[in-house]
């Protein structure tokens, strides 16, 4: 049931007033409301454009990864192959020092070192054939003597086989290392800004949180304004309704005459009482 009171006019001044003011707090709290909501909106899109990023920094991450593993798996075969070669040089190492001992004494590296040394005079160099001939006569003697050690020389020459391929083979793993250590640093480094990116993820997602609790207070509040704002207009209303009464017996034309009267008044600054604000407000005039 709508209250009562003793002045009626005075009543409904201080209430349109206060609804005047109830209206200016809910247009400033739907204000606020909405930088809030834009705050959000601005927080969600950073945190979408960091995802964006992450995407990019886990594909070069990735792609780092898998060439360090590629180069790993490099450096497992060589590895493997080098400890192949490694494995026969230590059987034929045994080979060669057991053959040794059958073997007449004899710097047999030295003469075949000479030998090749000799054809190679031969093939770059013009001389008299009578030096021609003694070197000829040298490399016959000294392969004569070699005779007894072509099977010693075989496993030399093939001791030396692998020890080259094997060092071949240490030279592409250091390489290969180096490569896939570059790789692997350049991962880790991609791994590291990933997850400085998750960090601030998690820094928009605590200052989102406060903002959203913040709204969230706001949204009560606003209810609570509005709630008041329907039982302040649902009073004005029982008192218009009153005023109606009051004027009911009048007609529509003299309501409006009289209406007209009570604008000029308005516009003189004069106190009007509730049946005069009624007026005005049914024909739209304030």
């Amino acid at each position: 049931m709508s209250p009562r009171w003793t002045h009626p006019e005075e009543q409904l001044d201080k209430i349109l007033e206060e609804r005047r003011e109830l209206d200016i707090e809910i247009r400033a709290l739907k204000r606020e409301m909405n930088k809030r909501r834009a705050a959000l909106r601005e927080l969600g899109k950073k945190k979408r454009d960091i995802i964006e990023v992450i995407k990019v920094r886990n594909r070069e991450a990735n792609q780092f990864r898998k060439l360090r593993d590629d180069l790993n798996k490099k450096v497992k075969a060589h590895k493997k192959e080098r400890e192949k070669h490694n494995a026969r040089v230590k059987e034929l190492a045994e080979e060669y020092k057991r053959m040794k001992k059958e073997v007449p004494p004899g710097n047999f590296k030295a003469m075949e070192k000479e030998i090749n040394a000799l054809e190679w005079k031969l093939q770059t160099r013009v001389m008299k054939i009578k030096k021609e001939d003694e070197i000829v006569d040298r490399i016959k003697e000294l392969k004569e003597a070699l005779k007894d050690y072509q099977e010693i020389l075989k496993v030399a020459k093939e001791i030396d086989t692998h020890r080259k391929e094997s060092k071949k083979a240490h030279k592409k793993i250091l390489k290969l290392s180096e490569e896939s250590q570059v790789n692997h640093e350049a991962f880790l480094e991609a791994v590291g800004k990933i997850k400085e990116l998750e960090a601030k993820i998690d820094e928009y997602n605590k200052e989102r949180e406060a903002v959203a609790e913040g709204l969230d207070s706001m949204k009560e509040e606003l209810k609570a304004l509005q709630t008041k704002a329907k039982e302040l207009d649902k009073t004005i209303k029982d008192l218009e309704v009153e005023a109606d009464i009051a004027i009911k017996e009048k007609s529509e034309t003299e309501m409006k005459e009289e209406a007209q009267v009570v604008y000029e008044r308005f516009k003189k600054g004069e106190k009007l009482d509730l049946e005069d604000i009624y007026l005005l407000r049914r024909f739209d005039l304030v």
